[in-house]
């Protein structure tokens, strides 16, 4: 799959991935971005974990800006991290105003990792609101998106829900 090309078709895509196959499929997605203008949201690795993971698997990520909704969780932050922080991640307010931040600063594509992680802190009504809004205004901004979801039968009635967000929907099982 050639996501650039899919980005050049639909500006803002969902990718459905199952559980068994996601740390994998994920990191492809990335790999092809690594020469872009990223900003990553990770709601299920902390920054730091993140860096070392795409290091370990030979990504530059010079060229992405990281908001990390977990380390807040678990550590205090210092003022000099290279990061953006949120309180936690069922922040979303606080996800959403950092996510402008990053795209009104030179980021050209938001990944979210991922819709599945925040479902964990907020029901599924409150993520399609958060959804509807967010992509609205990467849309009034010309930016891209990429949103990550492990496909399972818990989470196929927020996929149906959220697609129409999307203009894309692609089922990774299916590539």
């Amino acid at each position: 799959m050639n996501v650039e090309k899919e980005l050049v078709e639909s500006k803002n895509l969902l990718f459905t991935i199952p559980g068994n196959s996601y740390q994998s499929t994920s990191l492809d997605i990335i790999k092809q971005l690594a020469n872009k203008k990223v900003a990553y949201v990770s709601l299920n690795k902390t920054y730091s974990s993140l860096i070392d993971y795409l290091k370990k698997e030979n990504i530059d990520s010079s060229n992405f800006k990281f908001l990390d909704g977990i380390s807040k969780t678990i550590r205090l932050i210092k003022e000099n991290e290279p990061s953006l922080f949120v309180s936690y991640p069922g922040a979303l307010g606080e996800i959403e105003l950092e996510i402008m931040k990053l795209l009104t600063t030179g980021a050209e594509i938001l990944v979210f990792d991922s819709i599945t992680s925040l479902s964990i802190y907020q029901d599924d009504n409150a993520i399609e609101q958060f959804l509807s809004k967010l992509i609205s205004r990467i849309t009034e901004l010309k930016k891209k998106s990429i949103f990550f979801i492990v496909k399972t039968e818990n989470q196929q009635g927020l996929i149906d829900e959220s697609s129409v967000f999307f203009d894309k929907v692609i089922d990774t099982n299916l590539i």
